[in-house]
């Protein structure tokens, strides 16, 4: 069988796997009829097929997804969101503190990768690790699936949280055995605070859109 198209590339992406082909990837009707080596498509290749060699451009699958969370990767990409995963609530405080070393006293620091499941133990972080080393600079760690943040009391004083606050229909407000704010905020009541805390100049936001 000769193939109506060949793409050719020395970074093709299958998702099967992590690995990245140095090959081709023949396509005849309309469908994909092997990915291999270079060796291997020039037997699908005749005087018909149409060859394009894109060299070192990655070639992916057609990912289909209607949920992304563009904003806060392209943030990330230009260096406004620091990416920290962490282990244990103690180990996220302190690479945003090594990370956040020279930032601006009067401006957020907004990380973003935590994830409560992979923690053991798998207790909720307070507000408290992170009065402990970033005082008056306002700190936002929101999870990796964006839905909870973590938040110091100089960040909740920004936001105008406080033990009265009423949290907005669908999201909450964690609070401690008095009632007070623990810096936990969950989806709506999450989403809203983040509208505010990633409010960045239009030039900051359309660079980052752009250049993503």
């Amino acid at each position: 069988m000769k193939a109506d198209f060949v793409l050719l590339s020395s970074n093709i992406f299958t998702s099967c796997n992590r690995k990245r082909i140095n090959g081709g990837i023949a396509i005849s009707n309309d469908t994909i009829a092997v990915i291999g080596s270079k060796e291997e498509i020039l037997n699908y290749i005749d005087e018909d097929t149409q060859v394009y060699d894109f060299q070192d451009q990655m070639i992916v699958p057609g990912f289909i997804d209607a949920h992304i969370h563009y904003l806060v990767s392209a943030l990330w990409e230009k260096g406004k969101i620091l990416f920290i995963e962490g282990e244990s609530e103690k180990k996220c405080v302190e690479a945003a503190r090594k990370l956040s070393k020279d930032a601006d006293k009067d401006q957020w620091i907004i990380t973003q990768g935590w994830y409560l499941p992979k923690w053991k133990p798998s207790i909720l972080p307070t507000k408290s690790s992170l009065d402990k080393v970033f005082g008056d600079q306002p700190v936002c760690m929101q999870s990796a699936d964006g839905h909870t943040l973590w938040i110091n009391s100089e960040g909740l004083r920004r936001l105008k949280l406080n033990k009265d606050s009423i949290p907005p229909k669908g999201g909450g407000y964690e609070r401690d055995e008095t009632g007070e704010l623990t810096g936990i905020l969950y989806e709506t009541a999450a989403l809203a605070a983040t509208g505010i805390i990633m409010d960045f100049e239009k030039e900051i936001l359309k660079e980052a859109f752009i250049n993503f």
